[in-house]
């Protein structure tokens, strides 16, 4: 019985009195709010031209140099990879120059623990995941930037595959104690992340922040904002301009920009809390009144900010976790017209 309970348990953590994990500081701070910690993932949004590759590049010159002007970031970590997806050779090239500059790193000096990789020729999802792993075995690194993780799935809107990434990306922070800060695309004009993995990986971030410009191209990078998140500490905000005299962007006077402005339901939930809300309201099968009834108390008595909770709101948050097979549509009664709700078996 010892032996059968020893080999369930392998692998997993169970908390008691005695086995309190040690106090760690967040891996990473905007202007001294914490926005990731150990093992866990957030992300930016960032349209392209943002500045999104800059900051990658200020976050590596903040763990090879403390005193460095970094757009605000800082780093309580040793070693650090930056996977690229998207640019050719020449600049990555010009981005490690330009990385080397900021952190006052002198041509020819070698520094051994801030990477900068481009996966541009590897040409699918899988092939990208199984480099990325061979990569942190052999770097071993505490922070892992991945500039663009929809390069980690081939089809964006496909649920199955965003769901199998997010997983993945799971599984990486705990088998090789990695943290991971990632960027996404938005859709255009608004600061909504792209596809099915923009929502999953939105969902799953300890901290979200998005970049915006304004009339001026001073650029803010915040998480108050409509998806923002700072789960694990205040709201974080730093600002950048381009510096024709430095040939790269540099530090801005900090500006408290605030938009906060409702999301749908399902843009807020992660899949996680998704499964949790429908088990909870949904121990028996309800017609569609008692569905979007018992769907707005429970969001109601979770107090999650930022939320749409209209009429309308709600009868689409009900479509979607029936499309996305939370909730089973049944025909009960004598009236084939009327629709009822039970939980997906697969959730039961």
């Amino acid at each position: 019985m010892v032996e059968e309970i020893n080999n369930i348990v392998e692998g997993l953590f169970i908390p008691t009195w005695d086995n309190k994990p040690p106090y760690r500081k967040p891996i990473l701070s905007v202007n001294g709010e914490g926005i990731l910690k150990f093992q866990n993932i957030s992300c930016i949004i960032a349209a392209p031209g943002s500045g999104k590759s800059s900051i990658c590049e200020s976050i590596i010159s903040s763990v090879i140099n403390k005193d460095c002007d970094s757009l605000g970031f800082e780093t309580e970590i040793d070693s650090i990879l930056y996977i690229d997806f998207e640019r050719a050779e020449e600049d990555v090239w010009t981005s490690f120059a330009r990385t080397m500059n900021r952190a006052k790193v002198k041509p020819g000096e070698t520094i051994k623990n801030a990477n900068i990789i481009s996966l541009r020729n590897v040409s699918n999802a899988k092939d990208r995941k199984a480099k990325i792993e061979q990569l942190l075995r052999h770097y071993k690194p505490e922070l892992l930037l991945l500039d663009g993780i929809g390069d980690l799935v081939d089809d964006t809107n496909s649920l199955e595959q965003s769901i199998e990434c997010k997983n993945w990306v799971r599984y990486i922070t705990s088998e090789f104690g990695v943290s991971i800060l990632t960027t996404l695309h938005p859709n255009k004009n608004s600061l909504t992340p792209r596809g099915h993995i923009g929502s999953e990986i939105l969902r799953e971030a300890e901290g979200v922040l998005a970049i915006t410009t304004d009339a001026n191209e001073v650029r803010t990078l915040t998480s108050n904002f409509e998806h923002g998140k700072a789960r694990n500490g205040g709201h974080a905000t730093t600002c950048f301009e381009w510096s024709d005299e430095n040939k790269m962007f540099v530090s801005a006077e900090v500006v408290e920009k605030v938009r906060i402005t409702k999301v749908a339901p399902e843009e807020k939930l992660t899949h996680e809390e998704l499964i949790q809300l429908v088990k909870d309201t949904h121990s028996q099968p309800l017609n569609a009144e008692s569905t979007r009834s018992k769907v707005k108390d429970y969001l109601d008595t979770k107090d999650i900010k930022y939320i749409k909770k209209h009429k309308t709101d709600i009868i689409r948050f009900i479509k979607y976790l029936e499309a996305n097979n939370y909730l089973t549509v049944l025909n009960i009664g004598s009236d084939k017209r009327t629709k009822y709700y039970k939980i997906h078996r697969i959730h039961e």
